[in-house]
């Protein structure tokens, strides 16, 4: 049959055309590019790392003495709780309407009070009540208890039980703050053998120290997040400008940076240790 007849001119090339295969063709030679599917519980517990424990523990705190107040609150009399919606007493915090949990955090945040009864300076009730927004905001609630106009009333009875303990000598000055060890306190954990290098645990609580303090590491965390041979934190030694030479530290993740989103613009704490000639 001539080209004419098919319909159309001969088409020559001298490109060499290979015959393809479909991946399912051959089952045994296709590779998984992407990791396992995982669980919900699997994904949740990822999701989790997002949240730092200090605050998941602040947090539980917050809506503990909450729950505490309610059920303390239930067993008083109809007079004391007269005209108070049933819901600001008993239903979960979480699952409150806006109006029943202005109503309660109103009451709650006036009649707080620590296990022995004694009130709470005014540091520890701006935390309570940030806690209980950051509980609800983590939990997906679209209520804002610092700005929404529905819980005004809330934040007045916090701003006026702040002046009250401020007033009374329980302000942000009665916060604790951590001690820096003295000179004179270190050579004492040397002389007692706190710190050495006498034996494993020793030399261990010694690196531990050490490094925690000529990198300004903060807490537990950022020790466990050390690694050694992939990505270090810590490396060198390098040279400066001077002819001295350091190790420096760069932190990735922190209390105060998570690496999560919000995070991505911050600049990274960097920390020089120089060698002691």
């Amino acid at each position: 049959m001539s080209s004419e007849e098919e319909g159309g001119d001969l088409f020559l090339t001298q490109r060499k055309f290979v015959e393809t295969k479909d991946v399912s063709d051959d089952a045994d030679d296709f590779h998984f590019r992407f990791a396992s599917p995982l669980s919900e519980e699997e994904l949740q517990k990822k999701l989790d790392v997002c949240v730092p424990q200090k605050t998941k523990y602040k947090n539980d705190w917050a809506v503990g003495v909450f729950r505490r107040w309610q059920e303390e609150r239930r067993q008083r009399s109809i007079a004391e709780n007269f005209m108070k919606p049933l819901g600001a007493l008993k239903d979960d915090f979480e699952n409150m309407d806006a109006s029943d949990m202005n109503m309660a955090l109103k009451y709650f945040l006036v009649e707080a009070r620590k296990a022995d009864g004694s009130m709470y300076p005014s540091v520890t009730m701006h935390g309570l009540y940030t806690a209980l927004a950051s509980s609800l905001k983590l939990g997906g609630s679209k209520f804002n208890l610092m700005q929404d106009d529905a819980f005004a009333d809330a934040r007045k009875s916090l701003d006026a039980v702040m002046h009250e303990r401020s007033s009374a000598g329980l302000g942000a000055d009665v916060r604790k703050h951590t001690e820096a060890i003295s000179r004179e306190e270190e050579n004492c954990l040397w002389e007692k053998g706190c710190l050495g290098e006498s034996n494993p645990q020793q030399l261990l609580d010694t690196i531990v120290y050490l490094t925690g303090l000529y990198f300004a590491l903060r807490g537990g965390k950022e020790h466990q997040a050390l690694r050694l041979h992939q990505n270090p934190q810590i490396t060198g030694p390098f040279v400066d400008n001077n002819g001295r030479r350091y190790f420096k530290y760069r932190e990735d993740v922190s209390k105060t940076n998570t690496g999560g989103i919000r995070d991505r613009k911050l600049e990274r704490k960097e920390v020089r240790a120089y060698v002691k000639h």
